[in-house]
């Protein structure tokens, strides 16, 4: 048996607000390792390195090796995790971005509002009917006692919104408004952050000198959860067709054949999670030079998907039909998959590559959501291969627990599989060959 020497990246997007570098990722590796090295201290199994792959000097990768010996099937595997910060990019948020947006969405029709949302949605026409009635409400004949009546309560109003809702509305709303609005004023914020994600998957996949990790694992919250999915977009675009191709084994079908539809014991999710990983060996085997096996989305606005980055339901469905929004399963191939009688996605040395976006035919999809979480849910408008998993309820305001530590997170674990998912010897074989013949094109010719 070969000596095999894995190694994997994570990758965590975190959500709105006032963050601070590594406050997220420190807090999720803390908590998601705890199963690596057991019986060891964090501070003494993980190690905060530096992060060459990153623009900013502000952030660290965290690091948990794996063990001090060969590595074996069902070992911890040596992992690295990098946060895209993208903080500090959300520039220039001022109240004119947030009124626009929230503008937008009160004048959408009651039946496009999601039934999440609905509440929240009634709550903001009632502050705006109750605010406009103050304003009506003292012109015509009043004392000067009542004018000053009014005149206090307004401007204790006024201080009162201005205190809370200056932090609350362009930290939190004000990020939300700033990304998810695609007028002309937030095109250069939107650009900024979704190029840095582009860019650090582009270097976590190609960087000459560190290129050592065999497969990628994508984490969003809330927001981050968005930018993660226009990433990987943009990012497939531009590697789902190789410059060079490589030709399958003749028995590749039968090595990587999906477990049967009729099995017992296993759900569509289950055969739909198992025809992306051999789709993603395939891919791999090719030379479609894509590490990243699974996405995973934490409390994510994608569940409200047509209400956020559409007008309607139908014109979020002709964008998913028109392959803008990739949708897992992807759409089918079809007449536009080809050009002058030849097919657009026949590889030169056989066998067939996917579209520009079908990234989830060979990339699993998780969505983990509580119920009491307004912000998050359900993901179904993007497609039934989408393994949405319902956490039990934590706190109050359970946004910000997906990854409390002294909670459990079975679901999370399977998501982020960082040491099952080795213990498939395809998974493996794949992984490490292709990386290798990668690597080895990049060494000088004698």
């Amino acid at each position: 048996m070969p000596e095999y020497k894995p190694r994997q990246a994570v990758v965590i997007i975190h959500g709105i607000g006032d963050q601070v570098p590594m406050q997220t990722l420190r807090s999720f590796v803390e908590t998601m390792t705890q199963g690596a090295h057991t019986g060891v201290e964090f501070d003494r199994k993980a190690e905060s390195k530096p992060d060459h792959l990153s623009p900013t000097l502000e952030l660290r990768r965290m690091t948990v090796l794996g063990e001090d010996r060969p590595w074996a099937r069902g070992d911890w595997v040596s992992t690295d995790f990098y946060e895209l910060y993208w903080a500090h990019l959300m520039t220039g948020t001022a109240w004119h971005h947030v009124m626009a947006w929230v503008a937008q969405l009160l004048l959408r029709r009651p039946s496009s509002v999601p039934a999440r949302l609905k509440a929240a949605w009634c709550a903001s026409w009632l502050v705006v009917l109750v605010a406009f009635a103050l304003v009506i409400g003292p012109i015509g004949s009043r004392t000067a006692a009542e004018w000053s009546l009014f005149g206090v309560l307004a401007g204790t109003l006024f201080a009162i919104c201005r205190s809370t809702g200056t932090y609350f509305g362009l930290q939190y709303a004000g990020d939300a408004a700033h990304y998810l609005s695609p007028r002309p004023e937030n095109v250069g914020v939107r650009q900024a952050i979704r190029s840095a994600a582009v860019d650090l998957l582009e270097k976590l996949h190609d960087d000459p000198s560190w290129r050592r990790y065999h497969r990628i694992v994508v984490v969003g919250h809330s927001l981050g959860s968005v930018i993660a999915y226009d990433a990987l977009t943009h990012f497939w675009q531009r590697r789902h067709h190789p410059k060079q191709t490589f030709p399958l084994p003749p028995d590749w079908d039968a090595a990587n054949s999906c477990e049967p539809a009729g099995a017992s014991g296993t759900t569509a999710i289950d055969r739909a999670r198992a025809r992306q990983a051999a789709m993603w060996r395939e891919q791999r085997a090719m030379g479609v030079q894509w590490k990243v096996t699974d996405f995973v989305t934490l409390g994510s606005p994608l569940a409200h998907a047509p209400f956020l980055m559409a007008s309607d339901k139908a014109d979020f469905g002709r964008r998913v039909a028109e392959r803008e929004y990739p949708s897992s399963p992807p759409q089918d191939n079809d007449a536009r998959d080809k050009q002058y009688g030849a097919s657009l996605l026949k590889a030169s040395a056989g066998g067939n590559l996917l579209h520009h976006a079908a990234l989830f035919a060979c990339t699993r999809w998780t969505n983990l959501y509580f119920d009491r979480d307004i912000i998050g849910g359900r993901i179904e408008d993007l497609g039934d291969w989408i393994d949405n998993q319902r956490l039990e309820p934590r706190g109050l305001f359970p946004h910000t627990k997906y990854w409390q530590s002294r909670a459990r997170h079975d679901q999370l674990d399977r998501a982020l599989n960082l040491r099952e998912w080795w213990t498939e010897e395809q998974n493996l074989r794949v992984a490490t060959s292709a990386q290798q013949r990668e690597s080895d094109a990049l060494q000088p010719s004698r």
